[in-house]
């Protein structure tokens, strides 16, 4: 049986701090608080990302780079893992719908041919 202990409790309430600051700057837009979140040595990385795209950033400075050049909000179809130490984010993998951006950038030509067949 898996018992919480006051470490764990700790950093469980650390991390979910973290995670509504996270919330509270994306969705505010404000990008100052979002980039302190981070660690120096951030790796942020969109697995998903189409050729062409952002598929990796490696250090704050690039990504506050890219945030602070970011479209409006976006309505996205995703699922994010986050891991952290000491009170940042060191490792953010984000697993977003392409298909979603390239529509709201007007670039449905870059949708992938979906129904393309070997048989033709």
């Amino acid at each position: 049986m898996f018992t919480h202990t006051a470490d764990y409790e700790g950093r469980l309430q650390a991390a979910q701090k973290l995670f509504e600051q996270f919330k509270h700057s994306m969705i505010n837009q404000d990008m100052d608080p979002f980039i302190e979140l981070f660690d120096d040595e951030v790796v942020f990385e969109f697995p998903y990302a189409p050729d062409g795209f952002t598929q990796r950033l490696e250090g704050k400075a690039a990504l506050y780079d890219y945030v602070r050049n970011l479209p409006g909000q976006l309505k996205l179809s995703q699922f994010t893992f986050i891991e952290t130490k000491d009170g940042k984010i060191v490792h953010y993998k984000d697993y977003w719908n392409p298909l979603v951006v390239l529509a709201a950038l007007g670039d449905e030509a870059s949708f992938p041919n979906f129904s393309h067949s070997d048989k033709e």
